[in-house]
């Protein structure tokens, strides 16, 4: 019988190690690195693309620096050319709509206070040109001023109290009701969209928990190109339900911050207040028409980092979206992992192999392959003897051990003899 295949788990386990390691390393510097999302496209008349994207750390914090030889375009998966400049949003003195969604649901009692503190400050040290409006949400969904400018928002928002039914939380019906409210807004003049986005400050908590409820809502605020930054804070420190805010985010291109404690709402609201004002106006020579933007699919790299990709104005990547637009792994990781894979398919077909030499040398393969048994061939079924006609059977020699040798047996004319074991 040939021996059972076994393989050490040793050396196999070193090599898996091997290979957890480059994951390892590639992983932390993946997850460290800035995420590039491109938010809007305009093709203007004078044969230039601008592409409007925000760098951010994964926490929320502006990337700055980044030069024209810094950015390339990419038009239908292929380079289409570095930048020609690179400006600030803030330069280009263009308006800005925010639909904030705040929570003032019975559990959220002990947060409003410093919530609104801190909105409060916010909006006040906001330009002009930043239009703002205020979505409430408890147990019901109050839309509690109209778009105006952010400063005039600073009334609405002291008057907050805490809604003390507690029915279902509908934050998913707040932050649809900013949607359509967002979506009524004119392009420009020059056929230009406006830039919209939504600052949903919630727990996470909604009527219904279902991540399925989470994702569709993100993928429609990415279908109509409003970004979801969620402000999450719990008095209660409950993380659960902040992933619900996580997802929100990642599907419609915006960017998730935590505050940890109410001290950090200030600088929560700061970091958004940078990431609007210094996203990036990327201006690319193109031969793209506006009216060709959705004949093709346009994404932007800052250095090794890719953004989401686009189709004109409407969002194309699925997992671009879903994932934030975060950069793609480089070669080397790639090659890493693809040397620690072969490592293991190497190992696995060398044990096989040695195995198999194992099992040949211990016994000549049958006809499948497997080596024949050792032991004796079964006896075969003793065959019953012809009748005699003439001569009568021999008789058995004694064994030699038995003494003197016995008389012949008297002749008998007829004998049967059936054989019952041993040679015969």
């Amino acid at each position: 019988m040939a021996r059972p295949l076994r393989i050490p788990l040793a050396p196999l386990a070193v090599v898996a190690a091997m290979v957890a390691a480059v994951v390892g390393l590639a992983a932390p510097a993946l997850a460290s690195k800035p995420r590039v999302r491109l938010e809007r496209l305009d093709a203007g008349a004078d044969g230039k693309l601008r592409a409007y994207a925000s760098v951010v750390e994964l926490e929320g914090a502006v990337v700055e620096g980044l030069s024209p030889a810094q950015f390339t375009l990419f038009v239908d998966d292929k380079p289409a050319g570095g930048a020609a400049t690179v400006q600030r949003f803030a330069q280009l003195n263009e308006d800005v709509y925010v639909a904030f969604v705040v929570e003032v649901a019975a559990q959220y009692k002990k947060a409003l206070p410093p919530v609104k503190e801190a909105l409060k400050e916010f909006l006040e040290d906001q330009p002009p040109r930043f239009k703002a409006m205020l979505v409430t949400y408890g147990s019901e969904t109050e839309i509690k001023s109209p778009l105006q400018p952010a400063a005039a928002l600073v009334d609405p928002i002291d008057d907050l109290i805490v809604d003390d039914d507690s029915g279902d939380v509908k934050m998913v019906e707040a932050v649809g009701a900013a949607m359509t409210a967002l979506n009524k807004i004119q392009s420009r003049p020059d056929g230009t969209p406006q830039r919209r986005l939504i600052v949903l400050v919630s727990d996470g908590l909604n009527a219904r928990m279902d991540r399925q409820t989470f994702k569709d809502l993100g993928s429609k605020a990415r279908a109509n190109h409003l970004p979801i930054h969620a402000l999450a804070y719990s008095p209660g420190d409950e993380r659960g339900p902040l992933l619900n805010l996580g997802e929100l985010s990642k599907r419609s291109n915006g960017t998730f911050r935590w505050a940890q404690k109410q001290e950090d709402l200030k600088d929560q609201l700061g970091s958004l207040a940078e990431e609007v004002r210094k996203q990036y106006v990327i201006t690319f020579p193109s031969r793209v028409d506006r009216e060709d933007l959705d004949k093709h699919l346009f994404m932007v790299r800052a250095n090794q980092l890719f953004s989401n990709r686009m189709r004109g104005h409407k969002a194309d990547d699925e997992a671009a979206g879903a994932g934030g637009g975060g950069g793609r792994w480089p070669w080397w990781a790639w090659a890493l992992i693809g040397l620690g894979g072969l490592l293991v398919i190497l190992y696995v077909i060398g044990r096989v192999l040695q195995a198999r030499g194992i099992a040949t040398r211990d016994g000549a393969p049958d006809g499948d392959g497997a080596p024949a048994p050792a032991a004796s061939k079964a006896p075969r079924p003793a065959r019953v003897a012809a009748p005699a006609a003439s001569k009568p059977p021999r008789a058995q020699a004694a064994p030699a051990s038995a003494g003197p040798r016995a008389a012949p047996a008297p002749a008998m004319t007829r004998a049967t003899l059936v054989g019952i074991g041993g040679a015969l």
